[in-house]
Parts: structure tokens; sequence; C-alpha cells
């Protein structure tokens, strides 16, 4: 559990905080492609951020059956699956019609779907953190 939560929270950080911001700082790179190539990595990132909470949920259960499961790491687990939810359902569908929008020519006024959506994903971030640092040892060490 320990070592999803680090894998996971390296993809976030890694997608999130890096490619993204990095994207839109090529020259040559139109904004339109920008946003169609965000798309598709926020998809594929939602659909794998899945597979992983259902390891997790896995991983959970195991350590309910050997009585290691804490309240407090309960507790960061259920944020996660919440935060990972409004994302997907949420969030993630709203973006993808304003991307389809501005890549059709349109253009739209200011929103803070992308801010909101960034917080969201600093949130992440540390609720993944937290559920790594909470999460037992494997080898049975502190």
């Amino acid at each position: 559990m320990k070592l999803l939560s680090w894998v996971w929270l390296g993809l976030v950080i890694g997608v999130s905080f890096l490619a993204t911001p990095a994207k839109f700082m090529a020259t040559t790179l139109t904004r339109p492609t920008a946003l169609e190539v965000g798309r598709y990595t926020f998809r594929v990132l939602d659909r794998l951020e899945w597979v992983l909470a259902a390891v997790l949920l896995v991983l959970v259960y195991r350590l309910q059956r050997h009585r290691a499961l804490t309240r407090p790491l309960i507790g960061w687990t259920a944020a996660l699956f919440v935060i990972l939810a409004v994302q997907s359902f949420y969030y993630l569908p709203m973006l993808d019609v304003r991307v389809g929008l501005v890549m059709a020519g349109e253009t739209l006024p200011p929103s803070h779907a992308h801010t909101f959506s960034g917080a969201l994903e600093v949130l992440q971030a540390v609720t993944l953190f937290m559920v790594g640092h909470r999460a037992p040892d494997p080898r049975g060490q502190p």
C-alpha cells in the first residue's frame, strides 16, 4: 500500500505539475494542440488512477483482515476516493467540454474550473502522501 501510494503520487506530480505546465511553455505547440494533448493525457491518467484505486481497495481489504487498518488511514483513503470521483465525474467532463469548444474555435468566458481542478490535484497529492505516510510498512518496520 505504501509503494502504491508513492508511485501514484509520482504520477500525479509528473503529469499534473510537470508535464502539463511544460506543454504550455513550448512556443511551437499551438494552444488547441496543447489542449488536445492534455485532454488525452488526463483521460489516460484518470483510467490508470481507477486501476490504482481498485488495487488500493484490495490492499485495504487485506489490511483490514490483518487488523492493520487504522482510522486515520481509512479516512485518508476514503478522501482519496472522493477526490478521484469528483475529478472523474465532475471536473474532467466539464473541462473536456470546454476544451472541445476552444478547439472548435469558440471564445469562452473565463472560468475557474481549471483553478478548482488544479486545487483538487494538490489536494489529491497531499492525500496520497498521507496514505503513503500512514500505511503500515510491509516489512513490519515503523
